[in-house]
C-alpha cells in the first residue's frame, strides 16, 4: 500500500510534512516539497509529481497556497 504524505498549511509560509507520523521537515515551496519525498525514498518525485499525486493531503489550500495573505484568504472563504 503506499504511504499516505499529510500536508497542511500554515501562517508562517511553511507546511510541515508527515509521512506515517514522521516528520520530514519544513517546506516554504513545491520545489521544497519534492526534495522532502525525495529524501523519504521517492527519488523520481519532481514538481509537477507533488502537484499531481494523490498520494499528497493538502490541508488549508493546495499545492498553490504559500504566502500569509493566500492562506488566509482561503480560510475566510465560504465554504461551497
Amino acid at each position: 500500500m503506499a504511504r499516505r504524505i499529510r500536508r497542511w498549511s500554515s501562517p508562517a509560509c511553511a507546511r510541515p510534512g508527515r509521512a506515517e507520523g514522521v516528520i520530514l521537515g519544513m517546506a516554504y515551496s513545491v520545489r521544497d516539497v519534492a526534495a522532502l519525498l525525495q529524501t523519504a525514498g521517492l527519488q523520481d518525485f519532481d514538481e509537477m509529481d507533488v502537484v499531481r499525486s494523490d498520494l499528497i493531503e493538502w490541508r488549508g489550500g493546495g499545492p498553490d497556497v504559500w504566502a500569509p495573505q493566500q492562506y488566509i484568504e482561503r480560510q475566510q472563504r465560504p465554504m461551497s
